[in-house]
């Protein structure tokens, strides 16, 4: 049972519908597929922004498949994770979540006349006349906000 930080996954070994191993067909449930996780990977090679990845062994094959598992829930439906994934997982949250903070705080975005939305979880994303994406620290289309002073942050 270990814990990595980059990911070495490949597409082809996904397991899509969460049940099925994509190399020989075999299918189980949530379960036996958790009961055979041997590796928990907080950064895997085909992110998804608020999960981590979790890697098992094929009974009938011996090949290892994965899946993602949100952050958000990990623990909450599975409660047998090896020790120390739960740690490792919220840890990693937590330093996700911070950084997607700190990019809305350097960001231009926040005090902009054109923002209509944003949201600042997994990652800092706006969505405003010029479109949805990324918080931005340069902007075309920036306007600044009436009555904005700066706060010496910028």
């Amino acid at each position: 049972m270990k814990i990595i930080n980059k990911g070495y996954e490949d597409f082809k070994d996904h397991r899509e519908d969460f049940e099925t191993c994509p190399l020989c067909s075999t299918k189980r449930d949530h379960k036996a597929w958790r009961a055979a996780a041997h590796t928990l990977c907080l950064e895997p090679s085909h992110v998804r922004v608020d999960s981590v990845a979790i890697i098992s062994t094929c009974p009938k094959c011996k090949t290892d498949s994965w899946v993602h598992e949100p952050m958000s829930m990990f623990g909450v439906y599975s409660t047998d994770w090896p020790k120390g994934w739960n740690m490792a997982v919220k840890k990693h949250e937590a330093k996700i979540k911070l950084q997607a903070l700190r990019d809305w705080g350097k960001s231009i975005c926040w005090h902009c006349r054109s923002l209509s939305s944003g949201t600042v979880a997994y990652h800092a994303w706006r969505h405003c006349a010029k479109g949805s994406g990324p918080a931005e620290q340069a902007c075309e289309g920036y306007q600044k906000m009436r009555g904005y002073k700066g706060y010496g942050l910028h």
